[in-house]
C-alpha cells in the first residue's frame, strides 16, 4: 500500500503528516482547488487530520519518506509541502526533485483537468501537467500573509490602478537587495503594491521608493505568482476593512464613474 507525506505551514506554525491511504499530486490539486474556492474557516491541517489513515509524524520521518520517494519503490505516492502563508505548494518529483508552484496555479490546473466528466485518468493527468508547464516558481517567495500589512488609504492613480502602502515586517535589504537598513543609514524606504482595476489583477512588480539621496530612487522588483496571490488575498481583506465592500466591487464602482470597461475577474 502506498503512503503520502505532507509538510504544512499555516499561521506561522509547521507540522508533518502522513496519510496511509496515499495521495498523488492530481488528487491533492483537486482538494486544494475546492479548499481555496470554499474559503474554509477551518485550518487546512485540521481537514487533513480528519481524513482516514492520517497521522502526525516527525521531520525525520518526513525526510525518510522523501528518501523512499526518490528511490522510486512505489511505496510513497506523493510528498508535498503546502505553505498557506506564502501560498505555495511543492511536490517531490522522482525525476526532477522538488518543484514549487503557486497554489492558485495548481488549483486552476486541477479545475481544467476535471472540467470533463467522461475522460480517462490519463487524460486528466495530461491536461493537469500541460496546464502547469512553465508555471514552476524560479524565484523565492519573499511575501507571506504574515510578514507585512497595509496602512493608510487605498489610493487611485492613473484612473485605473489601486495603490496600497505596504508596511514590511521583514528585512527589505535581505529580501530585495537594497542598502537602507543600517543603523547609520540616511535613507528611508517606502513599499507599494499596485492592483490593476481594469484587468482585475495584482501588477507584476512591487514599487520600492528610496528617499534620502541626492534624488529619490525607485526600483521595481518583479513578483512571482505566489507573491501576487498573497498580495491579492491581503488586498481583498484590506479593502473590506477600509471600504466595507469586496475589492472587485470597489474597482467596478470607481471605473463606472470613469466609464471604463472592466474585464471579468479571472479566477
Amino acid at each position: 500500500m502506498s503512503t503520502a507525506g505532507f509538510h504544512i505551514t499555516e499561521d506561522c506554525a509547521e507540522g508533518y503528516l502522513q496519510n496511509e491511504s496515499g495521495m498523488e499530486f492530481l488528487q491533492l490539486a483537486r482538494w486544494l482547488h475546492d479548499f481555496l474556492r470554499q474559503e474554509q474557516c477551518l485550518p487546512a491541517r485540521s481537514i487533513f487530520e480528519a481524513t482516514d489513515g492520517c497521522k502526525e509524524i516527525s521531520r525525520e520521518a518526513f525526510d525518510a519518506l522523501a528518501k523512499r520517494r526518490m528511490e522510486n519503490t512505489g511505496e510513497v505516492s506523493g510528498l508535498f509541502e503546502l505553505d498557506f502563508d506564502a501560498r505555495t505548494i511543492s511536490a517531490l518529483n522522482i525525476m526532477d526533485g522538488w518543484k514549487v508552484y503557486a497554489m492558485q496555479d495548481v488549483a486552476d490546473a486541477a479545475e481544467q483537468a476535471f472540467q470533463e466528466a467522461e475522460i480517462s485518468e490519463d487524460a486528466r493527468w495530461r491536461i493537469f501537467l500541460d496546464r502547469l508547464e512553465g508555471q514552476e516558481l524560479t524565484t523565492p517567495s519573499r511575501l507571506t500573509v504574515h510578514n507585512f500589512c497595509f496602512a493608510d488609504t487605498i489610493e487611485v492613480i492613473d484612473n485605473k490602478t489601486l495603490n496600497f502602502y505596504l508596511v514590511p515586517d521583514f528585512s527589505v535589504d535581505k529580501a530585495f537587495g537594497t542598502s537602507v537598513e543600517a543603523e547609520d543609514s540616511i535613507y528611508t524606504v517606502n513599499l507599494y503594491a499596485n492592483y490593476d482595476m481594469v484587468r482585475q489583477c495584482v501588477r507584476d512588480e512591487l514599487e520600492i521608493v528610496i528617499y534620502g539621496g541626492a534624488k529619490d530612487e525607485e526600483i521595481r522588483p518583479p513578483l512571482n505568482a505566489s507573491e501576487k496571490e498573497v498580495l491579492r488575498v491581503k488586498m481583498e481583506a484590506y479593502c473590506m476593512e477600509q471600504e466595507h465592500i469586496p475589492l472587485e466591487q470597489f474597482c467596478k464602482e470607481i471605473l463606472q464613474d470613469q466609464d471604463v470597461p472592466v474585464q471579468e475577474m479571472q479566477m
